[in-house]
């Protein structure tokens, strides 16, 4: 899944054209990580 974008080769398995991992924050990509943590305890 990480021949989309050479970006998502990384963790972002599910990111095909979202660059920064965008979807941590709202926490579909990664449902271990609760919403009420916020993308600045993610930094």
């Amino acid at each position: 899944m990480g021949d989309v974008d050479p970006i998502d080769s990384g963790d972002g398995e599910e990111v095909q054209e979202g660059g920064p991992p965008h979807g941590i924050e709202t926490g579909e990509f990664a449902p271990d990580e609760p919403i009420r943590k916020g993308p600045e305890t993610e930094l």
